[in-house]
């Protein structure tokens, strides 16, 4: 069972990314700045960090604002 679910995230994040290429020309998001492996995870689909959002979340952490354009 957990071979079926390695691997979900990029799948989910391709199929986001198809479909925002037919209607748009970027996708931005923010990320809490200690997620790594989801900042990986981003960056491994060709989404770069252009500014960081201090004490986002909870007014504790920060968050990178990241930006794929098409």
């Amino acid at each position: 069972m957990i071979k079926d679910k390695i691997g979900i995230g990029s799948r989910l994040l391709e199929e986001l990314i198809k479909k925002a290429e037919e209607n748009s020309t970027l996708i931005t998001l923010e990320v809490n700045t200690e997620n790594l492996p989801a900042v990986n995870l981003y960056k491994k689909f060709g989404f770069k960090i252009l500014g960081t959002r201090k004490k986002y979340y909870n007014n504790k952490f920060d968050a990178y604002i990241m930006t794929k354009f098409f």
